[in-house]
């Protein structure tokens, strides 16, 4: 991980230093929480454990996925790889690291992280999901999810990064990372670490994946379904205590969103201009221009390529850096003898060697 990349500290918090962890449990069984259980849950007010059925029902969809692996079939995200490579089987032998790659590759969000109560819900959610026993997790590895649930040894997940459409999948594998002892995590004894040094000041185990189960960690909505739970809660609330007619009485503020439409803009670059960087990398040793060389060389000189899956988020944090903080100008430029990085027009070369906007 970047050394710049450090996150916030999270705001005001029912979870401080001096929070007690409750003694009392929800039983969850993939169908029976409320929004009303999962509020108190994000509040702190309650630990996790499965009811029998659902431990049930998740060894008996392990134990199903254990038999696919082992009679060497050929199923998607379980012995294949994901997407475009769906055809393309996968040893045995890598199928750890596959579902690995693919929790760094998704962690790609940016900004503050959520708050720890926001955080606990969408790990109870996901928690309450997989106790379905249809997704082929573990139970080994569902059970060290509700130990750092329990501890509330919470991961970095940042508020953009996912619409909530067709998963979750960035705030889902952020979760899903600190659970692996990777990027950062929160607790109310250790304050921001990193994940392996938090989850060892409370006894605990990293997840190590098994076949399939980093695809069954971040393949939900948890994320938006968490907030849309909190929001709903939130509008019962006022409407009980300001009543039908309260609404009336209300005034609005207008507030200005430009600074925070830049930003916006400025990460969208920052992305922009990393994919534009690898795929320069994918087409050498043919070069595109002089002056997109020279932008090439100071995204490079803070990014280095992508050789294998990484921790995708402090890359992009760091070009963002990059674009807010400094103007750069170049030599041989028309007119105003620079460049700018808020309009660029990216050329590349066809197999030929033609170039081509």
């Amino acid at each position: 991980m970047s050394q710049d990349f450090i996150p916030s500290q999270p705001g005001t918090s029912h979870l401080t230093r001096a929070y007690r962890e409750p003694e009392q449990y929800i039983s969850l069984d993939g169908n029976s929480l409320t929004s009303t259980d999962l509020v108190n849950l994000g509040k702190g007010l309650y630990k996790i454990k499965l009811s029998p059925e659902a431990e049930q029902k998740v060894v008996q969809s392990r134990e199903l996925l254990d038999t696919i692996v082992k009679e060497n079939k050929v199923v998607y995200g379980i012995t294949t790889g994901f997407g475009k490579f769906a055809r393309t089987v996968i040893p045995v032998s890598k199928l750890k690291e596959l579902q690995e790659n693919l929790l760094r590759s998704h962690s790609s969000g940016l900004g503050s992280p959520l708050s720890p109560e926001r955080t606990r819900m969408l790990l109870a959610l996901r928690i309450n999901v997989l106790a379905k026993g249809y997704s082929g997790v573990s139970l080994e590895t569902l059970h060290r999810m509700i130990h750092a649930f329990n501890a509330s040894c919470l991961s970095y997940v940042p508020e953009k990064g996912t619409v909530g459409a067709s998963g979750d999948l960035a705030p889902l594998s952020h979760l899903a990372l600190g659970l692996m002892g990777e990027g950062k995590m929160w607790s109310p004894k250790s304050g921001w670490a990193d994940a392996k040094y938090v989850l060892e000041a409370h006894g605990l185990k990293p997840i190590s994946l098994k076949p399939k189960e980093g695809l069954a960690l971040i393949n939900g909505t948890q994320m938006i379904t968490s907030l849309g739970a909190e929001a709903v809660e939130r509008a019962e609330a006022i409407y009980i205590c300001m009543g039908p007619s309260g609404p009336h009485n209300m005034s609005f503020v207008q507030i200005s969103n430009l600074n925070l439409s830049v930003l916006f803009i400025l990460t969208v670059l920052a992305i922009e201009l990393l994919a534009a960087c690898q795929g320069i990398e994918f087409l050498r040793p043919l070069r595109t221009t002089t002056p997109l060389e020279k932008v090439y060389d100071l995204v490079r000189a803070t990014v280095k390529p992508w050789i294998k899956d990484r921790f995708m988020a402090p890359d992009i944090e760091a070009v963002h850096r990059l674009l807010y903080l400094h103007q750069y100008k170049y030599e041989n430029k028309p007119r105003t003898q620079s460049i700018n990085l808020w309009c660029v027009t990216v050329y590349t070369t066809d197999m030929n060697g033609c170039y081509k906007t």
